[in-house]
């Protein structure tokens, strides 16, 4: 058909055009130990941590050299997934909440009308104890 565009075929080891590649800068020994030592922020548990030991665990991150990533959560099997992500790697993570993901969380079919958003209130509301029970035993 005219217009349409043909598709993006993979080859090993090639990169179709109009596909970026991303470059990640290799993770040494001693880059994961100083993310690993963020277990030595006090009050730093898992789970959820809010005020002082969350500052003081963006702080730590800030003065090794690491980043702490947030992840848009959409359903309690993208929360799990974080979650589990950030055990096996041993790393702190932040799992948030936006206006559209906490929609979808609630149910895209319920009304979210602007200035209201009741989907989003509902959607975060019943995600952040999700996070809090669940949180712990990763």
């Amino acid at each position: 058909s005219s217009g349409s565009a043909a598709p993006i075929r993979y080859v090993p080891g090639k990169i179709p055009a109009g596909v970026f590649k991303v470059s990640v800068m290799p993770f040494t020994m001693e880059d994961a130990k100083k993310a690993a030592s963020f277990w030595d922020v006090p009050g730093c548990k898992a789970g959820v941590v809010t005020g002082d030991v969350a500052w003081g665990l963006l702080q730590h991150a800030k003065a090794h050299g690491y980043a702490i990533p947030a992840f848009n959560c959409t359903s309690t099997s993208t929360i799990n997934s974080v979650l589990e992500a950030g055990k096996v790697l041993n790393r702190p993570i932040m799992i948030q909440f936006s206006e559209g993901g906490s929609a979808f969380m609630a149910g895209k079919s319920l009304p979210n009308e602007k200035g209201v958003l009741q989907a989003s209130t509902l959607g975060a509301v019943a995600g952040a104890p999700f996070v809090r029970a669940g949180g712990p035993a990763h």
